[in-house]
């Protein structure tokens, strides 16, 4: 007792005793109760105990009575923490346990994001060098793959009658969507107004922009081609005419000697932008074409390029192609060209004055050409191209812009058109055209026109500039043949290989070249356009959109109204492709994040149970906070502690585990196919993953928190 008088002189010390003496030597101050009620207080609270303040005031005295606020005992929520945190640490075998079980739903929705998230990067990584080889393209004549995808989504479907078939009716589908105006087929009518327009879009939106003539070099181009010892001066469309024939005569491979003509000519115009293509590629031997009589050669990753690509260009001679067919290339030496074989070839232009020569008319072919398959006799001197440099796509490149092939110039297509314009066979042509309307009740348009056309007039057949040309070949045995051919359309021109309409009872029919497959047209028929990167990509639609919305457009000087204006619609394949892959990983991710939450639901029962055992092991420490002066609300935030740092570890054990399978992953995908990374959590899902581990397991822990806070503290105090 003097032990515990000591310490009264700075605790304050509550006795409780039957000892009236023991009270009266001790004590400073006794409370009589009797019942539970105060019958008695040495030392009773007075109004005349209340604290006096005294405060000056413009010189004047003035008395502040204030009452003592009676503090109530409570427990701050840190406490509770620790509190929490100390029983947690006591059972610590069973905390883990419990946080490891708790994070398996965390687990299964953080790895499905991550896996969503890492792809999603990838083909973000991928977009722009998708740019490359898939640009925005404007067409005359195209089709438009959204609105037809879009039309075929919400197609009509006819009322399910039992015991019958319904007829899924297709063309009336293409009847009423062909003539309708939401026609899947883009028909633009491109004028030089339009193709201003794209050329004053600002350089910062684009890497190039590419106009397509619809032209076919390949007649006009000759080379070295060497047929059973003969050495001859043929074009490229000879070259192809000649082993077309050659492999017609060989069995084995006559069905499939037509593919070589259904081949896009092996020599094309190359992306005006030395900086941009050299970004994609590397530079094996020579140096980048920039003039007009300059070629370049692009390969595969793997230092190769097509057979029939070479075989066209007259690399191979006729004998070794046919080694190379028939006999799989038992000469080995023609497997492999070195860079100086490639480099030294040499390439002839002509324009189309010197290459066709017109023939006698009649009445049934009207303005005939011959086209001349071999320069040997044009006597003309040509413009001499060659092969100046070799380009490899970088290690990196997944998409590159340029395929494996041969490419010239745009200044070589500069100068075609501008002497073919007034060329003599595009002003023939022009001259049917006017010739064909003065008896087609439908007239026909330049752009229309196409050699080797003919029609029914009077009941006859009329032929108009029909084009035709000899060429010699041997078969496979040695024979010597020399054949007659009409010159067709190339598989690069535009698309418009027959057309039809009535002329005087008749139908309109053609094959051959089109004007502008002969460099008689100006203005582009195509254009293709490279954005720098994909945010810049909707700089540059944006910029295209301008021009079919309402107002006015300035053209170098000269306003444009909506009404002068043709809409024109472009084509973003990447664009169409992209949503579909990003729908489909969007639906895909949903599904999983379902089936996965599935997980969180049993987690939360789980951690509901745990903290209801957590609940009854701990009612006698319930009881002491509560006859303490605890509110029930202190003890609520016990248990509620208690479940948020269980959440808390559950989420981090989560994460770390997702975290450390994505790094597997990523490791083994990366090993199996290059790609990486393919799984990626963000930091800010990680946050929300962590944040959604708390709130559930908070509320987990709520009913149970509640049931321990409503416990009477006298019937606690007596649990054992």
């Amino acid at each position: 007792m003097e032990l515990i008088k000591e310490i009264a002189k700075e605790k304050l010390v509550i006795m409780v005793t039957h000892n009236p003496e023991l009270a009266e030597k001790y004590s400073t101050r006794i409370v009589r109760l009797l019942d539970g009620k105060v019958i008695e207080d040495s030392n009773p609270f007075l109004e005349e105990d209340e604290i006096k303040e005294v405060s000056s005031n413009n010189n004047k005295n003035e008395v502040v009575i204030t009452k003592k606020n009676k503090e109530r005992a409570k427990m701050s929520f840190f406490t509770a923490f620790k509190l929490s945190a100390r029983n947690l640490l006591s059972k610590s075998k069973r905390t883990i346990l419990t946080c490891i079980a708790g994070s398996i739903g965390i687990i299964g929705i953080s790895v499905v994001l991550a896996v969503s998230s890492g792809v999603r990067g990838y083909i973000a990584s991928m977009q722009d060098d998708m740019l490359s080889g898939n640009p925005i393209t404007i067409d005359e004549t195209a089709y438009d793959l959204e609105a037809f995808m879009g039309n075929m989504s919400t197609t009509e479907k006819l009322e399910v009658v039992k015991d019958h078939v319904n007829v899924d009716s297709l063309l009336e589908y293409f009847a009423k969507n062909l003539t309708g105006d939401e026609a899947f087929v883009i028909n633009n009518e491109i004028t030089k107004e339009y193709i201003d327009y794209l050329k004053a879009m600002p350089e910062e939106y684009y890497n190039a922009l590419v106009f397509r003539y619809g032209i076919n070099l390949s007649n006009n181009l000759y080379t070295n081609f060497s047929t059973n010892g003969t050495n001859k001066m043929a074009s490229l469309t000879t070259i192809k005419s000649t082993y077309t024939s050659v492999l017609k005569s060989e069995p084995d491979f006559a069905n499939y000697a037509s593919l070589i003509l259904s081949l896009a000519s092996p020599i094309s115009q190359t992306i005006p932008n030395e900086e941009y293509i050299l970004s994609q590629y590397e530079i094996e031997a020579g140096h980048y074409p920039t003039k007009e009589d300059e070629i370049v050669l692009v390969v595969n990753n793997d230092m190769s390029i097509n057979d029939l690509v070479l075989a066209e260009l007259g690399y191979y001679t006729q004998e070794e192609f046919l080694d190379l067919a028939i006999n799989m290339g038992s000469d080995s030496n023609k497997l492999r060209f070195s860079y100086d074989e490639l480099m030294s070839k040499e390439f002839y232009y002509y324009p189309n004055n010197s290459i066709y020569k017109k023939q006698d008319s009649t009445m049934t072919n009207i303005n005939p050409y011959e086209y001349q398959a071999y320069a040997d006799d044009l006597g003309e001197a040509p413009l001499k191209l060659k092969v100046v440099g070799i380009l490899k796509p970088k290690d990196d490149l997944m998409y590159g812009s340029l395929s494996s092939g041969f490419y010239y110039t745009e200044a070589l297509t500069e100068r075609f058109i501008k002497d073919s314009l007034n060329s003599e066979i595009i002003q023939a042509g022009k001259e049917s055209v006017d010739f064909i309307n003065q008896y087609s009740p439908t007239e026909i348009s330049v752009d229309d026109f196409r050699y080797g056309l003919t029609f029914t007039m009077n009941d006859n057949q009329v032929s108009l500039n029909k084009i035709t040309y000899k060429y010699e070949y041997y078969d496979v045995d040695g024979n010597r043949f020399t054949t007659s051919a009409e010159l067709t359309a190339s598989t690069s021109s535009d698309s418009m290989g027959m057309f039809g309409g009535g002329m005087m009872g008749g139908s309109v029919s053609a094959s051959g070249p089109s004007l502008r497959e002969l460099g008689g047209n100006d203005v582009p028929n195509g254009v293709s356009i490279y954005p720098i990167d994909f945010e810049q990509k909707f700089l540059v639609t944006d910029y295209l959109d301008a021009w079919n919305e309402d107002g006015d457009i300035i053209v170098n000087g000269v306003t444009l109204t909506k009404e002068e204006r043709n809409e024109i619609k472009y084509t973003d394949n990447l664009e169409l492709i992209i949503n579909l892959i990003n729908g489909m990983i969007n639906i895909v991710t949903i599904a999983l994040i379902c089936f996965t939450a599935l997980s969180l639901v049993v987690s939360c029962v789980m951690i509901a149970i745990i903290t209801y055992v957590s609940v009854m092991e701990r009612v006698k420490e319930i009881g002491v906070i509560r006859s303490l002066g605890g509110r029930k609300k202190d003890v609520s935030n016990l248990f509620n502690a208690e479940t948020v740092i269980i959440g808390t570890l559950s989420g981090i054990v989560g994460l770390v585990i997702t975290y450390g399978i994505s790094i597997v992953a990523n490791i083994i995908v990366k090993a199996l196919t290059g790609v990486y990374p393919i799984a990626s959590l963000p930091w800010y899902q990680a946050l929300i993953m962590l944040a959604i581990s708390i709130l559930l397991t908070a509320i987990s822990g709520f009913i149970p928190a509640r049931s321990a806070a409503k416990k009477d503290p006298v019937v606690a105090l007596r649990t054992e």
